[in-house]
């Protein structure tokens, strides 16, 4: 899987050092991930979607892990307790985002749908537009 040369207007930034982390950390858990930063004016955002195996019916289990691994690191708190799940009827896909604070502030978005399962960090971007960034995401890796 390719990831698009921009998303929403946030233009990508090639890291292959970034990149190759997040294919190493889901291989260990036997995953295939395809990671990419994006930046904008005062604002970036991270996505990784991971293929290889069937996407899950809810994106639970790895909001719950992310949330879990950004505690543990000391890095970043995501607010579990505002968390806010939206399940879309048309396309079958279900979102889940809270807000991030900590060393940075912004959200995290994770979604799953009939093809992937996948999520977003996004640094000084709010749950709104972090959910928007999800559906523009998903409709560019769709094709």
């Amino acid at each position: 899987m390719r990831l698009p040369e921009s998303i929403a207007g946030y233009a990508r930034v090639h890291n292959k050092a970034e990149e190759d982390r997040i294919a190493k950390t889901a291989s260990a858990q036997g995953l295939t991930a395809t990671g990419a930063a994006y930046h904008g004016p005062a604002k970036e955002f991270t996505v990784v979607v991971l293929s290889g195996a069937p996407p899950g019916e809810s994106p639970d289990p790895l909001f719950e892990q992310l949330a879990s691994q950004a505690q543990a690191d000391e890095t970043l708190t995501v607010d579990t307790f505002h968390e806010n799940e939206q399940f879309d009827r048309v396309d079958g896909s279900t979102t889940i985002c809270a807000p991030v604070t900590g060393a940075a502030s912004g959200s995290l978005c994770v979604w799953t749908d009939r093809q992937f399962t996948g999520w977003i960090l996004g640094l000084n971007i709010g749950v709104d537009e972090n959910r928007a960034l999800v559906g523009d995401a998903r409709r560019t890796i769709a094709g």
